[in-house]
């Protein structure tokens, strides 16, 4: 007991003292965090060990780590934020720059957090035995300097690309500003002209996959490289990790069996419906649907409620001209959506969600106008 004892008060002390050595691309841990290791692994299995010392310290280092990450994160989503809001350059390289302190940050914790994993398992409480688990995997953070460095640019270079690009209109039209948000989106609902929603469905992928293509090829390489440094063989291994199912791809496969059914039948439902409007020769008799014609640029949902509702005569509620006659705004519509939440005994948005949030795209600026929303990692914004 008197040496577990002994153990325990030096990780109490030493693991909390931990000095990193960054050596150009990497880090090494320091001589005392090395002999720190050898001590404390012949006895990982002794039975003897001081829970309450191990907690105690445990418990402390994962404070620290997580409010100096909590720090560094929100540094690092602000700055994207102001980038994603107001596309310049500036704001990108100062994004990138704060992205590359949060990850040099993360790679510090990973290096405290590898001292206890052989001492994970005598940590009693789950929650603390889940953070390390969460710390020990430190994703994109894992690649040198200079390969995350490229990994950040292509990302940032493939989402600026993907939603700032434009297309013409259909037959020569000389208006060749049409964005995404905007304008093909709602063409894609409204219109039911087969090449006029084909134009539209192929030049934004042409301007959009065409040039990230290369950037895609250089990423997946990448997110491959970080998986391998994080011990697992590509980035799909890593990217179930956070489910913390090991079945969970025979799980998903399971749940997909359930309602093929169903969709099959939806499928064919869609089929029949679709080829009355379009015909043969677009809609096939077999075979995957046309996505151009399904009223949303990815096929992400089958928006073209006038062709597929069942039974058609029946009335279906338009609430849109009473919007309309009681003026609402992009802001109203959160604001009613707060009050019915609120109903249900839920707290309200905080302040800064209502002083910060973009609800209309400006005009002055371009910017990233997909709906999204965002974790500040301060505990009251997200």
């Amino acid at each position: 007991m008197g040496k577990s004892l002994a153990v325990n008060q030096h990780i109490l002390s030493s693991t909390l003292s931990l000095r990193l050595n960054r050596r150009g691309n990497s880090f090494s841990q320091s001589r005392s965090s090395r002999d720190l290791m050898t001590e404390v692994t012949p006895y990982k299995r002794d039975i003897s060990v001081n829970h309450t010392t191990l907690a105690l310290a445990a418990e402390r280092i994962l404070n620290e780590e997580n409010e100096s990450l909590r720090q560094a994160c929100t540094r690092a989503v602000y700055t994207s934020w102001y980038y994603q809001t107001n596309l310049t350059e500036i704001n990108r390289r100062i994004a990138l720059s704060a992205q590359m302190q949060y990850s040099s940050m993360k790679q510090q914790s990973w290096h405290k957090v590898q001292l206890w994993q052989g001492l994970k398992n005598y940590l009693l409480s789950d929650e603390i035995r889940r953070q390390f688990e969460a710390l020990s995997v430190l994703g994109t953070s894992a690649l040198p300097v200079g390969d995350l460095t490229d990994y950040k640019n292509v990302l940032s270079i493939m989402s600026e690309t993907y939603n700032t690009a434009t297309i013409c209109g259909y037959q020569g039209a000389r208006k060749c500003d049409l964005s995404i948000d905007r304008d093909i989106s709602p063409l894609m609902v409204n219109s039911r002209d087969a090449s006029e929603l084909s134009h539209a469905w192929k030049t934004w992928r042409d301007n959009t996959g065409k040039k990230i293509r290369n950037h895609f090829s250089i990423f997946v390489e990448l997110a491959n490289k970080a998986a391998r440094y994080n011990g697992f063989r590509n980035v799909v291994e890593m990217d179930l990790v956070p489910y913390e199912r090991p079945d969970f791809r025979q799980e998903i496969a399971n749940a997909w069996e359930q309602i093929k059914p169903l969709y099959l039948q939806l499928h064919a439902y869609a089929r029949s419906k679709l080829r009355k409007v379009y015909g043969s020769s677009i809609v096939r008799e077999r075979g995957p649907l046309p996505a151009h014609i399904l009223g949303n640029m990815w096929a992400q949902k089958w928006d073209v409620n006038d062709i597929l509702m069942p039974y058609p005569w029946k009335p279906q509620i338009d609430v849109t001209n009473e919007m309309v006659k009681q003026r609402f705004t992009p802001k109203k519509l959160f604001e009613v959506a707060e009050d019915f939440f609120l109903s249900m005994n839920m707290t309200r948005m905080p302040h800064t969600f209502w002083r910060h949030s973009m609800f209309e795209a400006p005009n002055d600026r371009p910017i990233i106008c997909h709906a999204s929303s965002w974790d500040f990692c301060n505990s009251y914004d997200y």
